[in-house]
């Protein structure tokens, strides 16, 4: 199946946008529960950090089911799995393994653990922040590609159902999934419906610029459910995560032929090292912040902290490429620096696909 171009840039300007706000949401704000909603400033940082930011994940796994399943590769799973080891183990891998350990090894020889301590946590507990078994991995943002993982490796099953019986699919992993009948196999439930819905709209080929008419209204809707979440200090995203990809989608055709989406179709080939370097970036700065910035406000620490992350991310990327392009190409999945439309041989999704 091919994609067509509107779509893949769409695609690439998302990738681009979507994976900024969860590294804007991961830099931190308060609980919902706590937030002064007298202060219109807070209001106004919390709607834009925290709020956009939960639309990012439902957003990223819809569109991943979409291009795994329009590239075909479900039907042959050697081919799949190979594939899979390269592009989403490997960088899981490493990005996470070799952080645990640059922070045991500086924790072990200096004694400095100025957040966290993993030199005294129980075996299960170190082998979760390594490998992500049944909690988060310390590089917290990669649970989204464990997750994936698992998906991945269920998608010609699911591509069974959607090829012979859609709905009942849809009924079936929505009530095994959003259950937790599971177990500890996809951490969040919800990516699993999502997943299934983007490769049906790939299998059943489904026109997905059909309510592009409805940009306006999806973006209004947007808005007030994140007003209403923050209203009545809804601590449950359950129903953000299954309803914002459906409106964000929609919403993001006004983006296309404007400065912004043309800025960030551009970043789109930093996105997914941003995504693997985000969180370990960010203890940086919150180590530099307790040692040199007690004087800092949460604001002021919030944008220098985004403005690091975007900025430093994209120079490391290049330094990388120019110092060890074959064995960097390969940490991060065999991505290259070369820009070129998404391409449904790169079906993980749109963090994962070059750009």
């Amino acid at each position: 199946m091919t994609i067509e171009r509107s779509v893949s840039r769409r695609i690439a300007i998302l990738r681009a946008l979507l994976i900024m706000s969860v590294a804007f949401l991961h830099i931190g704000t308060p609980d919902v529960s706590v937030l002064d909603q007298q202060n219109a400033f807070e209001l106004l940082r919390f709607f834009i950090q925290d709020e956009m930011g939960r639309f990012a994940v439902p957003t990223l796994t819809l569109v991943s089911g979409y291009l795994l399943f329009s590239s075909g590769l479900y039907t042959t799973p050697l081919k799949l799995y190979k594939k899979k080891i390269s592009t989403l183990l490997v960088p899981f891998l490493f990005f996470n393994v070799a952080y645990f350990a640059v922070q045991y090894a500086i924790e072990y020889g200096t004694g400095w653990a100025p957040l966290y301590v993993l030199t005294d946590k129980p075996d299960l507990r170190n082998f979760n922040y390594l490998f992500s078994y049944s909690a988060m991995p310390l590089n917290g943002a990669l649970h989204f590609l464990r997750d994936l993982l698992m998906l991945v490796l269920l998608a010609p099953l699911f591509g069974w159902f959607m090829r012979r019986m859609p709905l009942f699919g849809l009924v079936l992993v929505t009530a095994i999934f959003m259950s937790d009948m599971d177990g500890r196999l996809v951490n969040r439930s919800t990516m699993a419906v999502l997943f299934y819905v983007g490769g049906l709209a790939a299998v059943k080929r489904w026109d997905v610029k059909r309510f592009d008419h409805l940009a306006i209204p999806a973006l209004v809707l947007l808005v007030l459910v994140c007003i209403a979440t923050m209203y009545y200090r809804i601590e449950n995203l359950v129903y953000i995560y299954l309803a914002a990809p459906c409106a964000v989608w929609p919403a993001s055709s006004l983006l296309l032929n404007t400065s912004i989406g043309n800025l960030a179709e551009k970043y789109s080939k930093y996105s997914f090292f941003l995504f693997l370097t985000h969180t370990p970036l960010i203890r940086v700065a919150e180590n530099l912040c307790v040692r040199y910035g007690r004087d800092l406000c949460a604001i002021e620490y919030t944008m220098l902290t985004f403005m690091f992350l975007i900025v430093f991310a994209p120079m490391l990327y290049m330094a990388a490429m120019r110092v060890m392009p074959e064995t960097f190409r390969l940490l991060i999945g065999g991505r290259t620096a070369k820009v070129r439309p998404v391409d449904t041989r790169e079906p993980v999704g749109i963090v994962l696909a070059n750009g």
